[in-house]
């Protein structure tokens, strides 16, 4: 009972924006995660849209696929570096193929997951990213160690960030 009311408190405090290509995907995520207590601060299927409401309502978490971030990844990354209050992105990615997932791993993103992961690891991410660590879901995982590519870890991210 104690952990649902910290988790509870930490649900409502967690502003988080949904940006997915898909209007059906967008809407359905949202709504469970309202429906689990989240304040969902948007949604947006257009890289611009996503842009200007991070800049207005100050995200702490965008949740995003490669769809919206590849629209124009460098201007997604530059506005995310420009803005003070430190929204961190949260990747659903749905390709197999290891240079998309190398090109995505290269954007340093909060947390990484993928399409067969569950629901529960989203819920799970988002409890994780409180903390400076990159998140790498389950299935993420394995993926990523079936190409024998690395997770970047904190550590590494930290180094190559003050380059």
């Amino acid at each position: 009972m104690e952990n649902e009311q910290k988790f509870e408190i930490r649900k409502i405090d967690t502003k988080v924006l949904v940006a997915k290509a898909e209007s059906f995907t967008c809407e359905v995520l949202g709504s469970l995660l309202k429906r689990e207590g989240f304040d969902v601060v948007g949604r947006a299927m257009q890289l611009d849209d996503v842009i200007q409401k991070i800049r207005v309502k100050k995200p702490s978490f965008v949740i995003t696929d490669a769809a919206v971030v590849n629209q124009d990844a460098a201007k997604f990354n530059e506005v995310l570096a420009q803005n003070q209050k430190k929204t961190k992105v949260i990747l659903y990615f749905n390709s197999k193929d290891p240079v998309d997932i190398n090109i995505m791993l290269q954007n340093r993103f909060s947390a990484y997951l993928h399409v067969d992961d569950c629901l529960s690891e989203l819920y799970s991410c988002l409890g994780k990213l409180n903390t400076n660590e990159t998140f790498y879901s389950t299935c993420f995982k394995q993926l990523i160690t079936r190409y024998g590519i690395s997770e970047i870890d904190t550590m590494t991210k930290q180094k190559i960030d003050l380059l």
